[in-house]
């Protein structure tokens, strides 16, 4: 089985401490691909980075330009069905799996009888516990695709993702869209994926304890926002469970987001905006 990863590096790698953060990141996996294919959307050479890898042979490199994670992780994977692979997997910077994780999911779609379409790791903040469990995999209805592995023969016969997504739920339209052709949609939820993009918040409610979560960047507000409402609409009839259970996920983190964000009134206009647009048919990159 041919195995391509493709990294998207969106921000500059400078620092010893960042340069040395992100080889580590990239050791967790590098060693059970056949190619590491590095997509360096920064603008920027990055050039001690690159040394800093280079005793890695399998590794390309590839400049280009941040058209958003769907022109994104569109190119790697047509990438990788370029170079023959079966499975492909994408991450971003600081993404890393937990040791054994990679492997562990490997060996799985090497033994598996039935291929499925999608397999992914357990995403965790690196912030949080990881919760054991007997389950070593399951079905699920939909996942985020950075560091899952993706069925490349599946992909191919697919009219592949939705462009005008631009940024986030082209996955999850992805994966709803594998499903009701009867492929496997599978976590593994003992194989950790580690993320270290967040910024923790915390505020005392009511004097009394302190409610934490994590801060939100605008723009992912808005396209969330945005582009679930397109998602609910395309599958309110074809996959209704679906629908019913992420509306009420949305309103769990829309509460979670009042409670404990100071600024949640800056996420709340984005909010407005993004069904603003909607309702007004707009995609693709949100223009100001």
């Amino acid at each position: 089985m041919k195995i391509v990863a493709g990294l998207i590096i969106d921000k500059k790698i400078l620092s010893k401490e960042a340069i040395e953060t992100q080889a580590k990141d990239i050791e967790t996996y590098i060693s059970h691909v056949d190619k590491l294919v590095i997509l360096n959307t920064t603008g920027h050479q990055l050039t001690e980075f690159f040394k800093a890898i280079s005793r890695h042979q399998n590794i390309e490199y590839s400049d280009c330009e941040d058209y958003g994670q769907v022109n994104n992780y569109t190119l790697l994977y047509q990438h990788a069905m370029r170079l023959g692979a079966d499975y492909a997997v994408v991450l971003e910077q600081g993404y890393f799996y937990e040791e054994g994780a990679f492997l562990e999911m490997k060996r799985y779609l090497i033994e598996a009888e039935e291929k499925p379409s999608v397999l992914t790791p357990l995403p965790l903040y690196t912030c949080l516990d990881k919760k054991d469990t007997t389950v070593k995999v399951r079905p699920i209805k939909g996942c985020r695709l950075t560091g899952a592995f993706l069925n490349l023969a599946y992909f191919r016969e697919s009219k592949g993702f939705v462009k005008e997504y631009y940024q986030t739920t082209f996955d999850y339209d992805y994966c709803i869209s594998e499903r009701l052709k009867k492929h496997q949609v599978l976590l593994m939820p003992n194989q950790i994926l580690r993320n270290r993009n967040f910024t923790p918040i915390e505020k005392r409610v009511f004097g009394i304890f302190k409610k934490s979560s994590f801060d939100w960047d605008l723009l992912d507000v808005y396209y969330e926002t945005r582009n679930r409402l397109y998602l609910w609409k395309k599958y309110e009839s074809l996959d209704p469970e679906y629908v019913r259970l992420d509306k009420k996920q949305f309103k769990k983190e829309k509460r979670e987001m009042r409670l404990g964000d100071p600024n949640y009134k800056d996420k709340l206009v984005m909010m407005l905006q993004a069904k603003e647009d909607y309702s007004h048919g707009r995609m693709g990159k949100v223009q100001y």
